[in-house]
């Protein structure tokens, strides 16, 4: 409410003039006018309205500029502003039992008793008048700075105006008073709306319009009165009657259907609940063709399979080419490999020589010793513009979370950063839609909804609101990565959607435009990507897939070891992962005290073929020696899984020799300092003939290969286990 005093130089400057249709004008009115001023039983004493206002009831004469007619059967009511001479102060009165000829724009004398109706200063009209007087300046758009508006009270102004193509953000009734009360978000700023109609009939319909209005994200407009708001701390706009209250049409003239994933996690091959890149490839390929519809990717595509890793990410960007993707937004996977191969994957290009547009709206070089912002990085536009069919111009804005600067292993991120991406939101919205002329801004973020709505979940900072620039909402449909949830929501009529992961979900958002330009969400779900149906499998992409699958097969078939049970990626897994880098350092006379690795991305039974490990660790970490002091280690400890060499209680005061991935080794926080290992020293790092990068992947595998026809005894790997016992690191143990 406190904005509200902000929102008058525009709320003011809408005064409502009627149009002539809604009418009687079967008399003229010259002759009204003739009859009725010769009618000498007027008072000749006039009142201010704002007298008026300020007396318990009685009999008066005033003048005013009529502003709003409604016609009842018998009857109109009238609103009518003050006359501006010294008598009159600018404000509105509402005219009950008047004639249904009258026009807005009418200079009138009215005699009748005053009193309150329904909360609303009102005077029961016995007599009315049109006069030969005038104050058409009050009528004039009126532009109030908010200094001016510091010098005036309510009482001097215009209290009768219209707000057009608000947006409804939160709605209540009380039936208790028959009142709703509503805000509404009106050029980036919050007006508060109380409607209570002459009974409860009208005023529940009109909750119900705007409770439509808020599920479907239309635009509003409604005229109103201004009077102080409940809490007697600013103003809000008093709604009276039906009429004062309109929607545009829900179901637009126009439709675009929007479809999406995220997080595919190279997913080629189908596997239980992931449906696979043919399946979910050649579903929306069809879609796009048949449906005209937007597809969009919003990032972590290409790590997470051996069928995918072993091409880093050809295969997949070859996949998404032909698709046709309209958007591909950059996620931290994208960089596991560093920025050259993000580079050589967007310049590949689709048979037909289509290249999917890469995102990167937020990401910006950065000088890590200076800790200091450079240019735009340009690993991908800032956006993209796509015309449809129809007609529809989609402008589609990319951006990562500021926060995942610190998921990606400092080698590869240290040269970057993620700037905040509200302000880049906003200008580019803007951009897009007063420059670019775009009818619908798509925003497609590496990030969940918690992290781009804001701490509050409540998208505070605005990336839903109205902007004050072009007059629409900033974003139209958002959608969001990263967390891997299956989720949806609906924020100030804007959906926000996120599909899960690895091609698990496909996300299905549907919005229409009316010819206003007003946009709403008719339909936001997730499919069950292993449940949608198509014509037939595309045969390209059946083809790629083979092509490159065939090579991946010959490595990824191998049986590296037999499991007696299952190696969970959360507990056991990684402990496993600890033993064999462990395990590692002992047959090479490598000395550590303790070894230490972070989660696995699936779980392992059975039999473990070298592409089901490869699923269960995908990434491509070096093992690090450092030194670093006993209580980094011991926090660590705490998050991480564990091997302990070193059978003495550890000190938070003594050094020690840790093996440790290089994305633990070197993690920096968000201001770019080292924050796990706050004082380590790089000893040495694991090396073997014949690998390039010798990873904790091919580590483990060949640990596994150690054991031969053996079968691996799982329960050797859980935390009971005193070598993975981090509850015991503060006393002496014997190694059994």
């Amino acid at each position: 409410m406190k904005k509200f005093k902000k929102a008058l130089m525009f709320v003011l400057s809408l005064f409502l003039l009627s149009s002539c249709n809604l009418f009687d004008n079967s008399k003229s009115d010259s002759t009204n006018s003739s009859n009725l001023s010769s009618d000498s039983s007027f008072s000749t004493d006039i009142t201010a309205i704002r007298d008026v206002i300020d007396s318990t009831g009685g009999k008066y004469t005033i003048e005013g500029t009529i502003t709003k007619v409604r016609l009842n059967e018998d009857d109109a009511d009238i609103w009518i502003q003050n006359y501006n001479d010294t008598t009159q102060d600018d404000d509105a009165i509402l005219i009950k039992n008047a004639p249904r000829y009258y026009n807005p724009g009418e200079f009138v004398k009215v005699t009748g008793t005053y009193g309150l109706v329904n909360d609303l200063p009102t005077i029961t009209s016995e007599k009315m008048s049109v006069q030969s007087g005038s104050d058409s300046h009050l009528h004039a758009p009126l532009k109030m700075t908010s200094t001016l508006f510091n010098d005036y009270s309510k009482y001097l102004l215009n209290r009768l105006v219209k707000i057009e193509n608000a947006i409804i953000v939160s709605l209540s009734y009380y039936e208790d008073s028959n009142n709703v009360l509503a805000n509404l978000n009106f050029s980036g700023l919050t007006i508060e709306v109380r409607v209570q109609c002459g009974n409860a009939t009208s005023t529940v319909n009109i909750k119900n319009e705007m409770q439509k209005a808020k599920d479907k994200g239309a635009n509003v407009n409604l005229t109103g009165l201004l009077e102080v708001n409940l809490d007697k701390d600013g103003f809000q706009v008093l709604v009276i009657d039906e009429a004062d209250f309109s929607m545009d049409a829900i179901i637009g003239e126009q439709s675009l259907q929007i479809y999406a994933i995220n997080d595919f996690h190279g997913s080629v091959v189908p596997n239980g609940n992931e449906a696979g890149i043919l399946k979910v490839g050649s579903f929306l390929k069809e879609k796009k063709e048949t449906e005209d519809a937007i597809l969009i990717n919003s990032g972590d595509l290409w790590q997470g399979s051996i069928e995918s890793n072993l091409n880093h990410g050809e295969l997949l960007t070859d996949c998404m080419n032909e698709i046709g993707f309209d958007c591909f937004t950059l996620g931290n996977h994208e960089f596991d490999w560093g920025a050259t191969f993000i580079e050589r994957n967007r310049n590949r290009k689709s048979k037909d020589n289509y290249q999917t547009p890469f995102l990167a709206a937020n990401i910006y070089n950065y000088d890590i010793n200076k800790k200091e912002v450079l240019d735009f990085a340009n690993l991908g536009n800032k956006y993209t513009i796509k015309t449809m069919e129809n007609g529809l111009k989609v402008g589609i804005i990319g951006v990562i979370g500021e926060d995942q600067i610190t998921s990606i292993s400092s080698q590869y991120a240290d040269a970057y950063t993620f700037e905040n991406p509200t302000p880049i939101i906003k200008e580019l919205s803007d951009k897009l839609r007063v420059e670019q002329e775009v009818d619908v801004v798509l925003l497609s973020c590496h990030t969940n909804q918690e992290s781009i709505k804001g701490a509050l979940g409540e998208d505070s900072e605005g990336i839903t609101l109205v902007s004050s620039v072009s007059n629409k909402r900033y974003v139209d449909a958002v959608f969001c990565a990263h967390s891997h949830y299956d989720e949806t929501d609906y924020v100030n009529g804007v959906p926000f959607i996120q599909g899960g992961s690895n091609g698990k979900y496909i996300s299905s958002v549907k919005l229409s435009i009316g010819s206003a330009g007003n946009i709403s969400c008719d339909n936001y779900e997730n499919l069950n990507a292993t449940r949608v149906s198509y014509t037939k499998a595309d045969e390209t992409l059946n083809e790629l897939i083979n092509t490159y699958k065939a090579q991946s097969d010959i490595t990824g078939s191998e049986v590296v070891g037999k499991l007696s049970g299952q190696l969970t990626k959360s507990d056991t897994l990684v402990n496993f992962v600890c033993a064999a880098i462990a395990n590692y350092a002992a047959e090479n006379d490598i000395e550590i005290d303790y070894a230490i690795a972070n989660t696995g991305r699936a779980n392992i039974s059975g039999s473990v073929t070298y592409a089901s490990l490869y699923k269960a660790l995908p990434f491509d970490n070096k093992i690090y020696v450092i030194e670093a002091s006993g209580s980094d280690i011991s926090k660590e400890a705490r998050y991480n899984a564990m091997y302990r060499v070193n059978p003495q209680a550890i000190n938070n005061n003594k050094r020690y020799k840790v093996a440790v991935l290089d994305y633990l080794a070197f993690h920096r926080n968000s201001r770019r300092n080292y924050d796990y290992f706050l004082e380590a020293v790089l000893v040495s790092e694991f090396i073997k003939s014949g690998y390039e990068i010798y990873n904790y992947r091919d580590l483990t595998a060949d640990y596994m290969r150690s054991f031969g026809n053996a079968t691996i005894d799982v329960s050797n790997y859980t935390d009971t286990n005193l070598h993975h016992d981090t509850s015991k690191l503060t006393t002496n143990v014997t190694f059994s």
